[in-house]
């Protein structure tokens, strides 16, 4: 609700552009990241998730009401439904699996790697464990390997959201001083202009 109220002032009482708010619903995801990143515990209760889950439903709802809108001015109306289907399956469909398959790529590579560095010292073997407390322990580094797992990839989605963010802020100065002095899309965007004329 938060994120439609605010979108809606933005949108139809201020009529403000579209960086603003794509950059806040983008902040507000990546703070969420880093929320999770920081209260990532084994004594964790439930309701320390409400403001992350907030604040990540904002973003969201700020991004997709701000693209439909986006959306909405350039495409016209006989083809609106069209575009409007195209980025449901790519939010909804492709985007999310995408997503889900990096992050279990990586969840395949890191708890194993922490695992094994956590335990390096734990085998039948160690005459400072006997049987009875060795499942204990391992059942104990199993969970430290976890949670040191779950950091690691909440901490680099966070600097790459970061890096993101610092993009979408840029974006006037990388489009002036960067793209503008490389001749090969300046003569594209010459030729796109003579078109346009």
């Amino acid at each position: 609700m938060l994120g439609c109220i605010f979108a809606y002032q933005w949108h139809v009482r201020l009529h403000g552009g579209y960086k603003v708010p794509v950059f806040l619903g983008f902040a507000l995801i990546v703070g969420y990241q880093c929320f999770m990143y920081f209260l990532i515990d084994p004594n964790m209760n439930i309701e320390w998730l409400y403001v992350p889950t907030l604040l990540r439903g904002a973003g969201y709802i700020i991004l997709y009401i701000s693209l439909t809108v986006y959306v909405t001015g350039i495409v016209p109306f006989q083809h609106f439904f069209q575009v409007l289907s195209i980025l449901g399956f790519i939010r909804t469909g492709f985007g999310s699996v995408l997503g889900g398959a990096i992050y279990s790529r990586v969840w395949q590579h890191i708890l194993p790697e922490n695992f094994q560095t956590l335990s390096i010292e734990l085998d039948e073997v160690n005459t400072a464990l006997n049987m009875q407390t060795f499942h204990s322990i391992y059942g104990e580094a199993m969970k430290q390997a976890t949670l040191v797992s779950l950091k690691e990839m909440y901490g680099w989605v966070c600097i790459v959201g970061v890096l993101f963010l610092a993009l979408i802020l840029f974006e006037k100065f990388l489009n002036q001083n960067v793209v503008g002095r490389l001749p090969r899309i300046r003569r594209i965007k010459h030729l796109m202009k003579r078109e346009n004329a």
